[in-house]
C-alpha cells in the first residue's frame, strides 16, 4: 500500500520546503536592513557621517567635518579653510 500524497506529493514537500526557507531568508535581510542604519552613521549610535564632502576631516580626531566648519564640534580644533 502507498502512503504519502500520490505521486507528487513530493514536489509539494520540496516546494514547500524552498517557500519557507526563501520566507526566512527575506525576513533575515529585513532584519539586516532595519539594524545596519542603525550600527553606522546615525544619531543613534553616535556615528557621524558627512555624506556632502566625505574626504574633509578634523586633523585631531579623523571625524567628517563638514565644509563650511571652522571649529571641530568634537575636539574643538580649529580647521582650515
Amino acid at each position: 500500500m502507498m502512503m504519502g500524497f500520490g505521486m507528487f506529493g513530493w514536489l509539494f514537500g520540496l516546494l514547500f520546503m524552498f517557500v519557507f526557507l526563501a520566507l526566512g531568508v527575506v525576513v533575515v535581510l529585513w532584519l539586516v536592513r532595519t539594524i545596519a542604519p542603525n550600527a553606522i552613521g546615525s544619531p543613534a549610535s553616535g556615528g557621524h557621517v558627512n555624506l556632502s564632502n566625505p574626504g574633509r576631516t578634523c586633523p585631531t580626531c579623523g571625524r567628517p567635518v563638514q565644509a563650511n566648519w571652522t571649529v571641530c564640534p568634537y575636539d574643538g580644533t580649529a580647521l582650515e579653510g
